[in-house]
């Protein structure tokens, strides 16, 4: 059983019978406020051992409001419109489902505390096939964060409309930069 939908990575789990695991590969942690994080050299690193990654995210923001903003991707700095995505949330226990289609970056809705607290916002972010020159990259986000204000929580599918080998990925926020502490980690799964 996987227990990666659970927010648990399989490594974490194997004292509990978790037969495949998620190999830790790197971590960014920001000391100062920056505009993005970014990953670099993905595909000519890692290829060769895994075909999946995991993206585990803890930002904030240095903004003053106690919103959340959300946390923004491009894959291979590509900012053309090939990204789309399916979103259902619920945030503050109203339930809302929104469908977008040739955006120009990957939206991961509501998961940057506004009060530039990282530790108050999550966001896992699967990339599927993500090296393959022959299939669409696809990913899912499970997500969530609270503030003084308000708390969501949520999961986002969503499609890169390229065959292209992910190589690099860049996050930043939908508003202001990415606060101290900031992490954002990258885990690899081999496959079959």
């Amino acid at each position: 059983m996987s227990l990666v939908l659970l927010g648990i990575l399989n490594s974490q789990a194997a004292a509990a019978g978790g037969a495949e695991a998620w190999d830790w590969l790197e971590t960014t942690t920001l000391t100062s406020s920056s505009a993005d994080i970014e990953f670099t050299n993905l595909n000519t690193t890692y290829a060769s051992d895994y075909d999946h990654l995991l993206v585990r995210a803890e930002t904030g923001n240095t903004g003053t409001s106690n919103y959340q903003q959300d946390l923004l991707f491009r894959i291979n700095g590509d900012s053309g419109t090939n990204y789309d995505h399916n979103r259902f949330m619920n945030q503050n226990g109203t339930i809302a489902n929104t469908d977008v289609a040739g955006q120009t970056y990957a939206l991961i809705r509501d998961c940057v505390p506004g009060d530039g607290d990282p530790k108050k916002g999550s966001a896992d972010i699967y990339l599927m096939d993500c090296f393959s020159t022959t299939k669409k990259s696809h990913w899912l986000a499970i997500h969530g964060g609270a503030t003084s204000s308000e708390s969501a929580t949520g999961l986002t599918a969503g499609n890169f409309r390229s065959t292209s080998a992910l190589d690099s990925l860049l996050f930043y926020s939908s508003s202001n930069n990415l606060t101290t502490g900031s992490t954002i980690s990258i885990y690899g799964f081999k496959g079959a």
